[in-house]
């Protein structure tokens, strides 16, 4: 739908559910559960009603303008919109007998409900006009000569569609209680907007994200998407499907791309338009790889991952990157922040590791192969097999192994 308004202007006792908006759209969900009395709506059903326009705004920034009367401070009724979800992750605004009145901004998630601001309306009658201002930047309600009377910022896990509604709790009288005169809703130009992002970025595979309203389409020319912010690190964008107002963007993490392994938000540009995500991805190794943060990296033995390094010198704050298993199919269960390694079974002599550095500045190390020798240490019988350092045996290296056997 386009712009939305409805007086409730009907007979006395017809149901939302048979009521026709001014503008054309209809109501659905427990719109049975809301009747018309005097031109006004209220709520004729005890629990929660919540009942849904048809349509869409078709945009992500639009105002709200409701019109509240009250007989009597009892129960509450008000405004639903940002509705996706089944029907239960929402922005609700609503006016509230508690505490001689006020006026209640909630979100509400997988149907439970966070206070986002109050706002105290004591009056009786006709109440003063209140606006909801649903921006890409937050949420702003003005009631009456009070500008910014509540503020609050979306979150990203409310998809920012443009379906509205009413919503109330309990059933009000006639001529009690709070009802709607009417309410209003108009869209603006809808702004490019992240819609959604992968939980996690693998490096070197090919992942994607979503992008809505961009203002010309996108193109593999004019989209970039980067690490946290326009000077991070490009990603490759791959390809672009849909025909708008929304797209995916298909998009890999190159071998080569410095960077961290850690949490980023994702930064995506379209030509002049640009959007930071709300959420933020894990960027991870490829699959079959892990990673250690180094502290205090130990290079000087041969059972250390990093021993025989030929890139660049590992340092406190940089990581290591390595395959799971060696080349003779022998896992690794961990490396240590010094570089030890912890296996799975012996592994043979001469079974290799791929392994590199990244650097605290995300630069991406020489990757070069770690190669296990066993008679360079002891191997002494305790745990899993690895290698480790105990400082009690005077600065000596031991690999230990399940057996207690020595080999």
């Amino acid at each position: 739908m386009a712009d939305l308004t409805d007086l409730f202007t009907d007979s006395n006792g017809t149901l939302l559910s048979a009521h026709t908006a001014d503008t054309g759209q209809t109501w659905s969900g427990n719109a049975a559960e809301f009747d018309i009395q005097a031109n006004r709506l209220r709520n004729t059903t005890n629990g929660a009603q919540l009942a849904i326009a048809s349509g869409d705004i078709g945009s992500n920034e639009y105002d709200l303008t409701v019109e509240f009367y009250a007989h009597t401070k009892e129960d509450n009724i008000g405004v639903a919109w940002s509705i996706g979800g089944a029907n239960d992750d929402y922005y609700h605004l609503r006016i509230e007998s508690s505490a001689s009145g006020q006026l209640q901004l909630f979100k509400v998630i997988n149907g439970s409900f966070t206070s986002l601001g109050t706002f105290a309306v004591t009056a009786l009658g006709d109440l003063d006009t209140t606006v909801i201002r649903h921006r890409s930047t937050g949420i702003e309600v003005d009631y009456g000569a009070t500008a910014n009377a509540i503020t609050a910022s979306l979150d990203p896990a409310i998809s920012d569609t443009g379906i509205v509604g009413v919503r109330s709790f309990n059933a009000v009288g006639t001529t009690t209680g709070y009802h709607i005169d009417s309410m209003v809703v108009t869209a603006l130009a809808p702004t490019f907007a992240i819609d959604s992002i992968p939980t996690d970025v693998k490096r070197t595979e090919a992942t994607s994200l979503q992008i809505s309203n961009p203002t010309v389409a996108p193109t593999l020319g004019n989209t970039e998407v980067r690490l946290t912010d326009a000077s991070g690190s490009l990603l490759t964008v791959d390809s672009i499907t849909g025909a708008g107002p929304t797209y995916t963007v298909n998009f890999t993490a190159s071998d080569s791309m410095a960077g961290q392994y850690k949490t980023y938000f994702l930064y995506v540009s379209v030509a002049a338009d640009s959007d930071t995500s709300g959420l933020q991805t894990t960027f991870s190794p490829a699959t079959g790889r892990s990673f250690t943060a180094l502290i205090n990296p130990d290079t000087s033995t041969n059972i250390s991952m990093l021993f025989g390094y030929t890139g660049d010198a590992p340092v406190t704050g940089d990581q290591v990157e390595y395959e799971d298993q060696a080349t003779d199919g022998t896992p690794i269960v961990s490396v240590s922040p010094e570089g030890y390694i912890a296996w799975t079974g012996t592994p043979q002599d001469g079974a290799e590791v791929q392994r590199r550095v990244i650097q605290s500045d995300g630069t991406v190390g020489v990757e070069d192969a770690y190669v296990f020798t066993s008679g360079a240490a002891p191997l002494v019988g305790q745990g899993v097999f690895q290698s480790t350092f105990d400082s009690v045996l005077d600065g000596v290296f031991a690999a230990s192994i399940e057996s207690t056997s020595v080999h």
